[in-house]
């Protein structure tokens, strides 16, 4: 699904702005992982416009993948759970997010000199 999404700027553009929506009103419970699922979501955002293309294709679809499934209303356990509703969204996100750490180091310090 993320490889599909990829080929369409919009889709992943307005699928970028739900989870990032999602991300700030429930920053408390995605706490641990928030700061880095902003930063992969821009990565994805510049891939996706063509602005940063020195990442493996891989990780630009485990990033959105992990965006994705963050998204999505049906989990293992549903994030309208008070307190455990976010534990998997914050496992399958920092799996991604060690998955792809050297990638997001390496994205971030091209945004900080290109800022």
């Amino acid at each position: 699904r993320a490889e599909d999404l990829l080929k369409d700027k919009e889709k992943t553009q307005e699928t970028l702005e739900k989870a990032f929506e999602k991300a700030k009103k429930n920053k408390g419970p995605i706490e641990k992982v928030f700061e880095d699922l902003k930063l992969m979501m821009l990565l994805v955002k510049d891939y996706a416009t063509g602005r940063y293309r020195d990442v493996p294709y891989g990780s630009i679809v485990a990033a959105l993948g992990g965006i994705i499934y963050f998204l999505s209303p049906i989990d293992l356990i549903p994030d309208f759970i008070p307190v455990i509703g976010y534990i998997d969204d914050v496992f399958v996100l920092g799996l991604v997010l060690k998955q792809i750490h050297s990638d997001l180091e390496k994205y971030e310090k091209w945004r900080m000199s290109n800022s």
